[in-house]
Parts: C-alpha cells; sequence; structure tokens
C-alpha cells in the first residue's frame, strides 16, 4: 500500500467546491403494502365527536366449492394477497474526489471496486457499508439526495501506477533503485476475478494485473499493447482470459496463463466503448438432449461463451463468433436519422437482446437472434447521452 487519500472508515468532510463524486449502493427489500393504521389525535373534550362517514374499502373475496376425497364438498374462500412492491430500505455513498470512470463487484457482491481520475482504485466492503452507521458529513450530504445519509466503508485502496514494469522488491528511492519513480493514471475501466482473487486496471496504456486476495495491491503484471487509454475490460467466463477495448480502436483477447495476445477483433473505425460476453445457461428444456446429459449438468450451470460483442463510438455494434478465428462479425448499425454515436452497450439477461445506449438520448433494443432492430426507447432532450446501462435480472426493467 502506499500513501495518498485516507484510509479511515469514516467519512472525511470535504468542501462543496471540490469535485465530488460518489457511487450509490443500495438494497432492495420486498415489504407489504398494507396502510398503517392512524394515530388518533389526543382531545381535550370529555365527549368526542362521533365518528360519522367513515368508509373503508373491503378485499374481494371469492368464494369457491370444492370436492375433497373422504370429506366432500368443501367450501373455499379464496382472499387476494395484498400486492408487493419493492421499496430500497438503504442508500450509501461510496464518496470519491474526483469524477468516477470504472466499478467492478464481485459476482456475490462482497467486494466493490472503483475507480475515479485521481489515479486511485478503492476496495469497498459492501455488506459492512450496508450493514454499518458511517454518517456523512454536513458538506457531504449537501452534494447528495435527502436519503442518502450513510457513507461506504473503504477497506483498502492503492495506486494505479502506469509504468511499463511491475513494482520491483527494492522499493522506491532505495540506494539499489534511486532513479525509480511512479506516475498515477487515471482508472479508466476495471475487472475482477469471481473469487476476488486478482484484478485488472485500464491505465493511458498499459493494463496492470493486481494481487487482491493475497499481497494486496501489489502489481503482478503489467500487459503493453494498446497505445492509447484503455477504456473497457471484461474478463472471460472461464477467467483464463480477458477482452480489452482501448482508444487506438483495438480490441485485443489476452491470454492470462501466459500474458499474450491471443487474437485481435479487427473491423472498428472509432474508440472502444464497450465489450462483453454473451450471457448463457445451460438449461433442461432447451440445451438437455438425454437423461445422461442432464444428469452430468444440471440446469442454470454457466458454460463457456462462444459471442462477444463490442461496440463502438462510431455507432456500429459488432457480433463475434469466438469459435471461428476467420468468422465475419455481425454488425449493427444505426437504424434510420440515429447519429452514428454508441456510448455503452449490454446484454439481457438471457442473452436474447441487445440495448445499445447513444448519445442523443435514445436506447435501442435489438434482436439478436433475428439481427434486427425493435424498438429506440427516447428519453428527454435534456437527459444526456446514455453513458451506462444495466438490466435487472428478471429481464422486465432497464437501468441507465
Amino acid at each position: 500500500m502506499s500513501s495518498g487519500p485516507p484510509t479511515t472508515d469514516t467519512a472525511s468532510p470535504m468542501p462543496p467546491s471540490a469535485g465530488v463524486s460518489a457511487a450509490v449502493m443500495g438494497t432492495m427489500d420486498t415489504l407489504s403494502t398494507s396502510p398503517a393504521r392512524p394515530t388518533p389525535a389526543a382531545t381535550t373534550t370529555a365527549n368526542p365527536p362521533a365518528r360519522v362517514g367513515l368508509q373503508r374499502t373491503l378485499p374481494k373475496v371469492v368464494v369457491t366449492s370444492e370436492q375433497i376425497p373422504g370429506e366432500g364438498e368443501v367450501t373455499v374462500l379464496n382472499r387476494p394477497a395484498r400486492p408487493a412492491q419493492p421499496i430500497y430500505r438503504k442508500l450509501v455513498a461510496a464518496i470519491h474526489p474526483n469524477s468516477l470512470y470504472s466499478i467492478a463487484a464481485t459476482p456475490c457482491m462482497r467486494w466493490v471496486l472503483t475507480g475515479s481520475e485521481d489515479g486511485y482504485i478503492r476496495k469497498w466492503d459492501f455488506f459492512a457499508s450496508m450493514n454499518g452507521k458511517n454518517p456523512l458529513t454536513a458538506s457531504q450530504r449537501h452534494m447528495q439526495i435527502d436519503t442518502i445519509t450513510k457513507g461506504g466503508i473503504m477497506s483498502s485502496y492503492w495506486e494505479n501506477d502506469d509504468t511499463p514494469d511491475p513494482f520491483p522488491e527494492t522499493g522506491r528511492g532505495t540506494v539499489k533503485n534511486p532513479h525509480y519513480s511512479r506516475s498515477l493514471s487515471p482508472v479508466y475501466s476495471l475487472g475482477v476475478h469471481s473469487d476476488a482473487v486478482w484484478a485488472v486496471s485500464g491505465q493511458e496504456k498499459y493494463i496492470a494485473l493486481w494481487g487482491l486476495r493475497y499481497d494486496e495491491g501489489r502489481k503482478v503484471h503489467v500487459f503493453k499493447e494498446h497505445t492509447q487509454p484503455v477504456s473497457t475490460l471484461t474478463v472471460s467466463p472461464d477467467e483464463y482470459g480477458m477482452v480489452s477495448g482501448s482508444w487506438d480502436k483495438r480490441v485485443l483477447y489476452w491470454d492470462l496463463n501466459s500474458g499474450k495476445i491471443a487474437r485481435e477483433f479487427k473491423g472498428h473505425t472509432s474508440q472502444i466503448s464497450s465489450v462483453s460476453f454473451r450471457p448463457y445457461y445451460r438449461t433442461k428444456d432447451l440445451d438437455a438432449t438425454d437423461e445422461a446429459e442432464t444428469a452430468v449438468e444440471p440446469a442454470d450451470m454457466p458454460v463457456p461463451n462462444p459471442i462477444l460483442m463490442t461496440a463502438s463510438v462510431d455507432g456500429q455494434c459488432k457480433l463475434w463468433d469466438l469459435r471461428d478465428p476467420t468468422s465475419i462479425p455481425q454488425t449493427l448499425n444505426p437504424q434510420g436519422k440515429t447519429p452514428p454515436w454508441c456510448t455503452s452497450s449490454i446484454w439481457s439477461p438471457d442473452g436474447s437482446k441487445i440495448y445499445v445506449g447513444r448519445r442523443n438520448c435514445t436506447v435501442d433494443e435489438w434482436d439478436f437472434r433475428a439481427a434486427k432492430l425493435i424498438r429506440s426507447l427516447k428519453l428527454p432532450n435534456n437527459s444526456g447521452a446514455v453513458s451506462s446501462l444495466a438490466c435487472t435480472a428478471n429481464n422486465k426493467q432497464l437501468i441507465w
């Protein structure tokens, strides 16, 4: 670890004039929407007024008859269940002194990594943040909404050093290595191992591999091939490789065992905005052909994904088949009067649809199998570019 921003768990005071950004973390509970019983107001009169005109809407009860063996006909009262709606119970702000560029989290949401413009990678304890009572200062609460009053718990942090070689064991400024110095780079992108064993960060020209569970914050390896900032990173489903996209218009597939390039995806003419693998899960109804396969591979078992989606700022969204290196990618071009700007793209949870966010405040919904545009979701003109997208697990809501 190295010196830099404060490492205490409490939220540090910060002047309102400083450029402050926050990653808002929240938990969602499903509660009953039963109305609360009103509290009667206190009166000083000896004889309170009688209640007149009090009406209450009662739920409709359906009366049916069913035949039960051994008991005959039985009357059943079907009372409708009260509807439940999701209510966000807790919101926590992870305060950063500069603009926030990237976020990555483990699948279990135990650890959350954030990268900002100041050149530091911060590791947050999600569960401790949700269950903790770390209050925000008055200046920090001024930048948030009224319901956000708690701050996140930072577990550790380290510098995103963009030197071309890992840290030497002799350290900084010692007699054996007096000319060694560090240079911080904004954290343009992040990726993390599913078990939080290691993490990768995108820098000005390089990609750094960091120890996370063991020897935390130590630079293990540096991937050198890009010539401009690495804008996006994603780890392969089998976690033996990763895909990087950069402002130099290149998309590279890295072999993490050897540290070398396994494949390059050529065809983009502008800087890369996003890369992602198609989510795919084996199910009994679609992929199980016999009883033996069903017994060996249970349902909802993740398998290696052969489809990679890459998007660039010029508006192109390409789909690559990883099984055939010589195959021509399928391109989803902007339709109609859509301007050539693609700032983000994601898959639906079931992998059947693609959502592309653009600069003109629209989100295009594509059918993956038919490769056609389903619809365009138009946002207000003053909402700005759709720089980030996320889809809920039930595939019913889209967040941007």
